[in-house]
């Protein structure tokens, strides 16, 4: 059962972004429990641990690409296989979340540069993407990042191809990046990602949205 900590375990990390207008985009990232050293803590424990440790690795790349009117509010972990899913756990930005740095007004939130994050799997089902919102205006010109904004956006590409350390008191764990196919809670295949890149310097239009649910 899959409601303890355990290497190969499935997690799924939600992460909210939302925006002076209150509009909102969610990020949702998926990571396999690679090593656990010293006692396993309790689930509830791990996943918050979790939750927290992915959300102050992300937002402190995030933050350089972003407008200071879009912030990251919080993040929930989720141990979604094998199953039982579990119960997610939140982390929760303190002072109402991470402001961008940029001192500029904000694209829209479904405005984003693409992260591809890649595996060993050479066609299209080992190719993954992740949209990254909160891109000021002025870093852009007709749709185009400045090489310098290329720069932060890199930063967030190496860090969502790359495992991320997880620590408590008397435990650590790691956790690496995956692409999974099919349904989260039953998965065709689970592939592990090597690296994360800019697909390039165009901004995107994230179109699939679920009214209510953010972008």
């Amino acid at each position: 059962m899959a409601l303890a900590p355990a290497v190969g375990n499935l997690l799924s990390v939600q992460c909210i972004f939302t925006n002076v207008a209150t509009a909102t985009a969610m990020n949702i990232l998926h990571y396999k429990v690679a090593s656990i050293s010293g006692p396993a803590p309790t689930n509830v424990v791990f996943l918050g641990t979790v939750a927290q440790d992915v959300a102050v690795a992300f937002g402190d790349v995030w933050k350089m690409t972003a407008s200071d009117q879009v912030k990251f509010v919080n993040t929930r972990a989720t141990n979604v296989f094998p199953l039982p899913r579990s119960v997610g756990v939140n982390y929760v930005y303190p002072a109402g979340g991470l402001a961008g740095t940029a001192t500029s007004e904000a694209l829209p939130l479904q405005d984003a540069i693409t992260i591809l994050k890649r595996t060993a799997v050479g066609n299209r089902w080992g190719l993954g993407r992740t949209f990254i919102t909160g891109c000021p205006e002025d870093a852009q010109a007709n749709g185009i990042i400045t090489n310098a904004q290329r720069v932060f956006y890199n930063a967030v590409a190496n860090f969502l191809g790359a495992p991320v350390a997880i620590s408590g008191t008397g435990w650590s764990a790691s956790i690496v990046p995956v692409l999974v196919r099919g349904p989260e809670d039953n998965p065709v295949s689970i592939t592990d990602v090597l690296s994360g890149e800019v697909s390039n310097n165009i901004i995107k239009t994230q179109r699939r949205r679920r009214p209510g649910k953010g972008i």
